[in-house]
């Protein structure tokens, strides 16, 4: 029984990676592997005032920009999903492509680079796009799922060495949050 339902996931999975190859598509999500116990060095938090899709204090580090999105695919209008996209049209793209590929759940990190003319010399810019809220049929969003913000940053942190860059624009404006 337990053979039976490991080869059925293994065939998905194979199926799933023909689909995505034979309509060019490869993941950029942050893989779902156990996390193993290492030493972090232990950094501290940093409050700034300014732009978050203009990192500051990088210096050659790369900088992770996180934002949270919805299982939709459907990139918002206004606030910080157009300050995205006019630094770079790739989030939007690789958003979309993600979602008609069926790669967007709860919990995912998609980590995308912004390639756009204000890069910096060293290091690179990314976005960290967390799925963080569902849309149900009836195209009502939920709100934030805690949950899912949680288990979502704490992947950044283990599996990317780069500061990150997250706004508290969220809770400022009242935004329900529900876990």
């Amino acid at each position: 029984m337990e053979e039976e339902k490991k080869r059925q996931k293994e065939e998905k999975e194979r199926k799933k990676q023909e689909w995505w190859k034979e309509h060019n598509y490869s993941s950029l999500k942050i893989k779902e592997e156990e996390e193993e116990e290492e030493e972090r060095e232990e950094r501290e938090i940093q409050y700034l005032i300014g732009d978050v899709t203009q990192p500051q204090n990088t210096s050659t580090n790369d900088a992770i920009i996180v934002h949270c999105v919805d299982d939709s695919g459907r990139w918002g209008r206004g606030g910080l999903f157009s300050a995205i996209s006019t630094r770079s049209m790739q989030p939007e793209t690789y958003y979309k492509k993600a979602s008609k590929m069926r790669d967007l759940s709860l919990s995912d990190v998609h980590v995308i680079p912004v390639d756009d003319i204000m890069s910096r010399d060293q290091g690179r810019d990314m976005l960290a796009l967390i799925v963080a809220q569902s849309m149900d049929s009836s195209g009502s969003l939920s709100g934030i799922k805690l949950p899912s913000l949680s288990i979502g940053l704490q992947r950044i942190a283990l599996r990317l060495n780069a500061s990150v860059h997250f706004t508290l624009l969220l809770i400022s404006i009242g935004m329900v949050l529900r876990d």
